[in-house]
């Protein structure tokens, strides 16, 4: 398996409310945002659990949001982008493990965070139902439409090491990665 190497890692602010967002350069050259997004758009979803701390994790956004989302000069990755990335961790099988955060995993599920993403699993929002799986699950989006009301994410599980591009319903709410190009 290969082992990606941190190129750089640095920070920015976002000019829209002030926070803080760690970033990392990744081998394919890309600026990628080194936490979740947390930015409030008024239409996001957040769990209902007292105990969930959306500047850890983040929060969920629906596809309609993301344009929205993202900051300026800062964009929602591409399939393409994702899969750069993942190949320069190793590949589908074992980039989670490079990816994955140090903790906050449940059931041992922790990374080596050897390439500085530090992936948290901030659950998922389906509509009607509700939050689930934060601890569990990390799904982000990704900027591709997958077509008939669908649109793909990135999604990490604490039981595996393996990485899956999924398709799912625009209505529901995922994790955000924003990504930048030098």
């Amino acid at each position: 398996m290969a082992t990606a190497k941190v190129l750089e890692t640095g920070s920015f602010v976002d000019e829209r409310d002030k926070q803080k967002y760690l970033t990392v350069k990744t081998p394919d050259g890309r600026i990628w945002m080194a936490q979740n997004l947390n930015f409030d758009t008024k239409h996001h979803w957040d769990f209902d659990d007292a105990a969930y701390d959306t500047a850890k994790y983040g929060r969920l956004y629906p596809f309609d949001m993301l344009k929205k989302a993202c900051p300026k000069d800062w964009r929602l990755p591409t399939k393409e982008d994702w899969g750069e990335l993942i190949t320069a961790s190793g590949g589908w099988n074992t980039a989670g493990k490079i990816l994955k955060a140090k903790n906050d995993w449940d059931g041992n599920g922790n990374g080596t965070d050897d390439l500085g993403f530090s992936a948290l699993p901030g659950g998922f929002q389906i509509p009607i139902i509700g939050c689930y799986c934060v601890r569990a699950i990390g799904s982000w989006w990704a900027a591709d439409d997958g077509g008939n009301g669908h649109c793909y994410q990135v999604i990490m599980g604490f039981k595996s090491d393996a990485v899956a591009l999924e398709s799912n319903g625009k209505d529901r709410g995922f994790s955000v990665r924003c990504v930048k190009d030098e």
